[in-house]
């Protein structure tokens, strides 16, 4: 149920949890099932329930940049790519990111996540986590008679859940460019191989959305985790709370979490834990929290005036996120992408037509068709064989300078090799994505999507799955609203650089192939405008961005090899604080995270019943 600030803090929860996003609600849900177990959870954004541009899947890059549901952090200057400051939107309220993202839903590999075990994680494999995907989703499929048109043939129905709070299915017609995408790319070698939902398939395909299909609206940790269970007696869930610090009680040793300090509305509030204290802030809060509560590295807890509780280096470390180069390419004919929704006439008539029979390009996600790429299918001939020698070479000259990098290192490089394994992905999206020359030096959402340059446009997104650059995320004020310091340091690793230049070129090579290059001007000429003759790394580190995936920042990792949560996700130092959301994926997946955020949040809510 709702609370207010002076309902909350007038008992003690058993469970705190900090931050109603993907995973908060998530962990919420589940641990309030039983009646007797109370559940505090702490929102520092708002609501938004029932909000249409929240709800309308169509809508999404209009939530970006607007202060009301977008946090709008931004990078600090990259220096390994011209530059650049990067937007990196994060969702403020409830549902987190899951409130304004696309909706994509796309799975990790098996090897990937059995890697998470190699790496000195019991308990954490692809089939011990893999029932949690099923348990989290209800798959609906397509109309009779309309597999072949949505590419969904290659769905395993026994991949898939059919009774989990999260809805998936596919778009309800299918378009041009969707009918074009895999014949394209099978062309270049990118056949599929088999359902992505099983951990193997490679190749190009059509996915599914997180779209319920009976009311076409986004299906998010709110309307699948909060609402049916929002009247329990046991669950408060209070927004407009930004918390300020985990407090702790020393036991034998150790940390023990006994509350969380908060405001709302500028006054200050304490909430009572009797068991546990969960962090599910996200890659940027839930770091950010642990170095205001004491816990981090000495250097920077004591740049911003807090106490060391638990000395830990490795909080903060280990960024990852996707970064990827945008190709846009001019379409021959406009009408093939449908209305162009900048004419406030076509928008309204769009809005009218979802508004009645929930139908037309607002009834679905902006983003289709997607390929895994293996570094066979994307490297050319000439340049496979030496692969490995290259890899190799490029560590020798740029050494890992952490705890635990040397065996994630070699972990990537075990998967740049494998054929079965991507090496990249990229997605066919029917708008203009500009982070060209014009989108920077400082990057905004609304610049990136909105389509400001004239003309009908698709864009090829390709980005490096294995990135071996390695940022940080740290606060840089005890004041919990001012934003931590974000530096991904993309493109820092030499490996990325080239491997992200041969995208590029792959790209060019995309847009230029039956039958996808007959609907674009000019069969395929990629739009580079002034930087035609620019070389492919040139044009790699101009026309990048973040796909805004952050994870690592509180690894699930052996202490000293570069860990901050043990394989029960509980903080070392701490006898009964946990981190539930992306930052403990100790590897960045291959593809968008959310499905695998609410699976490890599935996974973490039978553990923490499990250890009462």
């Amino acid at each position: 149920m709702s609370a207010v600030a002076d309902e909350i803090t007038a008992k003690p929860y058993d469970y705190i949890i900090v931050g109603g996003g993907t995973a908060g609600l998530t962990l919420a849900a589940r641990l309030s099932e039983n009646p007797d177990v109370t559940v505090a959870v702490l929102e520092a954004g708002e609501a938004h329930l029932n909000d249409p541009r929240v709800m309308t899947p169509g809508l999404a890059v209009s939530l970006y940049d607007d202060p009301k549901y977008d946090w709008g952090f931004k990078t600090v200057p990259q220096k390994h790519s011209l530059d650049h400051v990067f937007a990196w939107p994060r969702g403020k309220g409830l549902g987190g990111c899951s409130m304004l993202n696309f909706g994509v839903m796309t799975y990790p590999s098996k090897r990937e996540i059995d890697n998470w075990g190699a790496l000195g994680n019991p308990g954490w494999s692809w089939d011990e986590l893999f029932p949690y995907f099923l348990k989290s989703e209800t798959y609906h499929p397509p109309a009779e008679g309309t597999t072949a048109a949505l590419n969904s043939a290659y769905v395993q129905r026994d991949a898939h859940g059919h009774d989990g709070p999260i809805q998936t299915c596919f778009a309800q017609a299918s378009g041009p460019f969707d009918e074009v995408w895999q014949p394209t790319m099978e062309k270049l070698g990118c056949k599929l191989s088999g359902d992505p939902k099983k951990g193997v398939g490679m190749g190009a395909y059509t996915h599914m959305h997180s779209v319920d299909p009976t009311s076409r609206t986004r299906s998010y940790a709110v309307t699948a985790y909060y609402l049916g269970n929002a009247e329990r007696k046991n669950l408060s869930v209070l927004t407009g709370a930004i918390s300020t610090m985990i407090i702790f009680e020393e036991e034998d040793t150790i940390l023990k979490a006994v509350g969380v300090e908060f405001t709302h509305n500028g006054t200050s509030y304490v909430v009572s834990a009797n068991r546990e204290v969960v962090l599910c802030g996200g890659s940027l809060g839930s770091p950010q929290l642990l170095e205001l509560s004491g816990i981090g590295s000495r250097s920077v807890l004591e740049s911003i005036g807090v106490e060391v509780l638990v000395e830990n280096d490795n909080v903060g470390e280990n960024l990852q996120d996707h970064i990827g180069a945008a190709h846009m390419f001019e379409v021959e004919d406009p009408v093939l992408l449908g209305p162009d929704l900048r004419d406030p006439s076509n928008f309204q008539a769009a809005m009218e037509e979802y508004q009645t029979s929930r139908t037309g390009p607002l009834s679905k996600g902006g983003i289709s068709n997607l390929a895994y790429l293996s570094c066979a299918d994307y490297l050319p001939s000439d340049e496979r064989n030496g692969l490995r020698t290259r890899i190799e070479r490029a560590l020798e000259q740029t050494p890992p300078q952490k705890p635990g990098l040397e065996k994630q290192y070699q972990i990537l490089t075990d998967l740049l090799l494998n054929p079965e394994e991507a090496g990249g992905q990229t997605r066919l999206v029917p708008r203009q994505v500009d982070v060209s020359e014009t989108a920077y030096p400082v990057q905004n959402m609304s610049s990136t999507f909105m389509g400001r340059h004239p003309g009908a446009f698709i864009t090829l997104l390709s980005s490096i799955t294995r990135p071996f650059s390695r940022g940080s995320i740290h606060a840089t004020s005890k004041d919990p609203t001012v934003a931590p310091t974000i530096d991904p340091n993309v493109l820092s690793h030499p490996l990325d650089i080239e491997l992200l230049s041969k995208h590029v070129t792959f790209m060019e090579k995309v847009g230029q192939t039956e039958p996808l290059a007959s609907l674009l001007k000019d069969k395929g000429r990629v739009y580079y405008p002034g930087l035609e003759d620019k070389p492919a790394e040139y044009r790699a580190k101009r026309y990048n961005s973040l796909e805004w995936h952050p994870c690592g920042t509180c690894s699930m990792l052996p202490r000293e090899q570069g860990g901050v949560v043990d394989p029960n996700l509980r903080v070392y130092g701490t006898k009964n604080v946990r981190v539930v959301d992306a930052s403990i994926f100790p590897l960045i997946p291959r593809g968008n995270p959310q499905s695998l955020v609410y699976a490890v949040a599935e996974k973490a809510a039978d553990m923490i019943k499990a250890a009462c």
